[in-house]
């Protein structure tokens, strides 16, 4: 009766110890990552950038987070980043080093 109560436990700790090792992996959202505009496959009505980057930190319910940077029909250079909520309120987006306030909204996903 011992043996088997002691085994009982055994087995039931080795199950708890595996099933707490094994997690699930964070997903990831599809959104987050660089972005680099392809110039020979995009159309634009004006002459559009020689180049564009977009990076995206962030595209969920709590936090919008990207950046551009690229190169204008000029040859001029330009960034912009913005960093808020999705909640509606203005949060600041920085155009070439000057903030001009914005908001976002994120329609739900489901």
């Amino acid at each position: 009766m011992k043996i088997r109560t002691l085994a009982l436990v055994f087995l039931m700790l080795s199950c708890a110890v595996v099933f707490a090792g094994t997690r699930r992996p964070r997903r990831t959202d599809p959104w987050v990552g660089d972005w680099k505009m392809d110039v020979s496959k995009s159309n634009f009505p004006t002459p559009g950038p020689k180049e564009e980057t977009l990076t995206i930190a962030a595209a969920d319910a709590t936090a919008v987070k990207y950046s551009t940077k690229g190169t204008g029909p000029d040859g001029v250079p330009y960034t912009e980043s913005y960093d808020g909520k999705p909640d509606g309120k203005a949060y600041p987006l920085t155009k070439n080093e000057k903030k001009r306030p914005r908001s976002a909204t994120i329609a739900s996903r489901s």
